[in-house]
């Protein structure tokens, strides 16, 4: 193609280019299909990919997702980078050839914040992940000789709801590296260390998802 090309505002079933070289700007901005294969292609000025919307992106290859997120980072359209970003993880997952230890990054990123976009789930798995584990240190509590005052009580007689509530706040935001009831049990402190570990990238994502407006 050796002038402009415009797809805009197309809707077809899928896009198919190959071996294709765009001399001038071309425009793929508010196509909807239903998957879109890119191979061999080249920009040489710039592609817009703008509210491309993709409604199998599953069918879509690696190499495609990358040349789109590529041309969206030349135009400085973060929103739709990180929707395609997370579009490409998902890919990785489904990838034979990804590594046993980027799967599990990769699985941990998806539950944990959609790739940087979504904060609320970012909230709900520090949330999860807090509760869970505090539920178990109290459970594990109950067969331990330890100076960690709360347990799950099978008598049914419940601490104070303030008081609980007290130790649930520290337990989620104190580190506790010289908490000497934490640390008057080994299992005890493995499980807060462990739980510190997960509620700490929690955090970490939730704020990285609430700057997906920033640079």
């Amino acid at each position: 193609f050796g002038s402009q090309v415009s797809f805009e505002k197309s809707s077809m079933s899928f896009l198919k280019f190959e071996s294709v070289f765009f001399k001038e700007i071309v425009s793929f901005q508010n196509v909807e299909c239903e998957y879109i294969k890119l191979d061999k292609i080249h920009f040489d000025k710039v592609g817009f990919f703008n509210d491309l919307l993709i409604k199998s992106p599953e069918k879509c290859s690696l190499s495609t997702i990358r040349t789109i997120k590529n041309q969206l980072n030349k135009t400085e359209n973060k929103i739709d980078y990180l929707k395609f970003n997370a579009i490409e993880m998902n890919l990785l997952i489904k990838d034979k050839n990804t590594s046993k230890s980027d799967l599990v990054l990769l699985i941990l990123n998806k539950n944990s914040s959609d790739y940087g976009t979504n904060w609320a789930k970012g909230i709900w798995f520090t949330l999860k992940n807090s509760l869970f584990f505090f539920i178990v240190l109290l459970f594990v509590n109950n067969f331990l000789k330890s100076d960690y005052p709360l347990c799950i009580n099978t008598k049914n007689d419940f601490a104070d709801f303030g008081f609980t509530l007290n130790y649930f706040l520290k337990f989620v935001f104190n580190l506790g590296l010289n908490d000497t009831e934490i640390q008057s049990n080994g299992w005890l402190y493995l499980i807060f260390i462990f739980a510190k570990i997960l509620i700490g990238y929690g955090i970490y994502q939730t704020i990285q998802a609430f700057r997906k407006y920033g640079k």
